[in-house]
């Protein structure tokens, strides 16, 4: 009880604040990025120019799961992502970095990777080779991509592609995980995804029709590794559909569904389903001061590597735990706000109710983000 004391009196207190005009708040619309977890940085206005980029997260979510397919944990710790940014002209930009994680309780860095970027951009496309933009921008529903990727799996390296007009967004990219030479004792991994958005031009003020079609492949396998493990190829999609109203006073309301399917494409299959689908229902409902969610998923014999594990239908901590239906009502209160320039908070309260084992649970995080970009 007083874990949940304590995230409404950050609510609380955070709209106090934004009444005396102190903070201003930041709901991010649906399905664009919050800026407590978007990585990308300010173009610069003068070329050629070299820039310093930093990026800040510190977070605490908590857990409290005590389920047969996902148990409880604690994840507290911060992020530290500085690099260089080099841009010879408008429309090409070089940047090299490191990307530090520091679970707090570990004497070492839980993750050092040296990350280098080459972007092209042009006013609707970027093309990214090296490290490209990851977790949250891909705008990928729950059951297939994992909130918490953005915490423990935020590098990705390889290609990307990035289409933003009025009408179409789309976002394809290859992230190679695993990279192995001749006699290596693993085999290699690697994601390939599309996520696009179909766009209504707003004709009528305040309301967009929206249609989102998501596609993910998953490997591991190659040719010249020594691990005798068959290979695996995994494969997810969703679509759907997608509406959002604003109002006047800048409220936004907004109804998606999402028909989502797995399939197990391996020669030889491992798992203990080879095909699964699942429905997605989210109302959103984006006030000045908190963003409400509620959610419904209906999953049958339904996976995905990359997925939420509470979406599932096997455990990813026991392989031999399996559920072949789940369905789940979840709500999310989401509260975001901006104290100080480049710096942002976020807090969360993510309740769930199991209606297969009548089983009321729920995560709760807090998220606090800096980012600096100066000129060199």
């Amino acid at each position: 009880m007083r874990k949940i004391v304590y995230i409404l009196f950050f609510w609380i207190l955070s709209i106090l604040l934004n009444d005396s005009g102190v903070i201003a708040s930041l709901k991010a619309q649906q399905n664009v990025l919050s800026p407590v977890f978007d990585l990308s940085i300010e173009k610069p206005v003068t070329f050629p120019s070299l820039n310093f980029s930093l990026y800040n997260l510190n977070f605490n979510k908590n857990n409290e799961y005590f389920n047969s397919i996902h148990e409880g944990y604690t994840l507290f710790g911060t992020q530290l992502f500085p690099k260089l940014v080099y841009s010879p002209s408008e429309k090409i930009s070089l940047e090299g970095g490191v990307f530090l994680l520091n679970d707090f309780g570990r004497k070492n860095f839980s993750d050092i990777d040296p990350v280098f970027t080459l972007r092209y951009h042009t006013n609707h496309l970027q093309l990214l080779f090296g490290n490209i933009s990851s977790d949250h921008a891909h705008r990928m529903i729950h059951p297939l991509f994992d909130f918490e990727r953005a915490i423990h799996n935020r590098v990705e390296n390889g290609s990307q592609i990035l289409l933003d007009f009025p009408f179409l967004w789309t976002d394809g990219w290859m992230n190679w995980e695993k990279y192995i030479e001749h006699g290596d004792p693993f085999r290699e991994e690697f994601t390939a995804g599309l996520s696009t958005v179909f766009k209504t031009v707003e004709k009528t003020e305040g309301n967009q029709f929206k249609l989102p079609v998501q596609l993910m492949f998953t490997h591991k396998g190659g040719q010249i590794d020594t691990d005798p493990s068959p290979l695996e190829t995994f494969f997810n999609a969703a679509s759907g559909i997608s509406n959002q109203y604003t109002l006047t006073n800048g409220t936004k309301y907004s109804f998606s569904l999402f028909y989502a399917i797995y399939r197990d494409l391996s020669p030889a299959k491992l798992t203990p389903f080879h095909l699964g689908d699942g429905w997605l229902s989210e109302l959103d409902i984006n006030t000045k001061y908190l963003q409400f969610i509620l959610e419904y998923w209906d999953g049958n014999r339904f996976l995905s590597r990359n997925g939420g594990p509470l979406y599932l239908s096997q455990s990813k901590d026991d392989f031999s735990v399996t559920e072949s239906s789940r369905k789940l009502v979840t709500v999310r209160l989401i509260h975001e706000m901006s104290p100080l320039k480049n710096f942002f908070l976020s807090a969360r309260f993510e309740p769930y109710y199991d209606l297969n084992h009548t089983l009321l649970e729920y995560s709760y995080g807090i998220y606090a983000t800096y980012k600096l970009m100066t000129d060199l």
